[in-house]
């Protein structure tokens, strides 16, 4: 079973085995109406590299049953996802460092925002419908671990980031995080992956 199919099935104890990251190079997004820096992503189809120092690559193009939500500089990006979505689907988006991810529900829709620097959302535009989650970079790197790591090697171009990751299994929606630190470049190739808390295991949605 691939990293990705086990991640699927079994969440919980394949995120204990595998760190992944998405690249969303390749994925068309389009721009909302009447704002600024806001953007939709839509279904997308993730593909599987072969495992780099530990970290699985996930390419993500338009069309298919999964959902990605982009990263907008200084901006937000967003996503209607059915709740009642298949068990398997997952909704992913870019990595973030200072970023939020909201999910809010809306009728039989959740909707998952990427608010650029956790403070775009509720500005730029306004967020619909009830909170369910919001997920700040307190929750995902409360001890600052990936800037502590970029920094004893500073000097080397480096960067961290925290991936996000939904999946919806047993019914429920579950978002975990993966701390990736990558070199530079525009192929962003990966050094290493670090574990910034006690748990990977961000939220759960029922």
């Amino acid at each position: 079973m691939s990293a990705l199919s086990d991640f699927r099935a079994n969440p919980d104890t394949a995120i204990e085995k595998y760190d992944f990251m998405v690249d969303a190079r390749g994925f068309k997004t389009t721009k909302l109406p009447g704002v600024t820096n806001c953007e939709y992503g839509g279904p997308c189809t993730l593909t599987e590299a072969k495992p780099s120092n530990g970290v699985t690559r996930l390419a993500a193009s338009n069309g298919g049953s999964d959902y990605l939500f982009p990263w907008v500089n200084r901006g937000v990006g967003e996503v209607n996802v059915l709740r009642a979505a298949p068990n398997g689907t997952m909704v992913v988006t870019g990595g973030m460092n200072g970023c939020s991810l909201e999910v809010r529900s809306n009728g039989p829709h959740l909707i998952f925002y990427h608010d650029a620097d956790s403070n775009r959302l509720g500005v730029l535009k306004a967020a619909q419908g009830t909170l369910e989650c919001r997920i700040e970079p307190r929750v995902y790197t409360p001890l600052d671990l990936g800037e502590k790591i970029v920094g004893e090697t500073i000097g080397d171009g480096s960067a961290y980031f925290h991936q996000l990751l939904a999946v919806k299994h047993g019914g429920k929606w579950k978002i975990y995080a993966c701390g990736i630190i990558i070199g530079p470049g525009i192929e962003m190739p990966v050094k290493k992956a670090f574990r910034a808390t006690v748990t990977k295991l961000m939220a759960t949605i029922d």
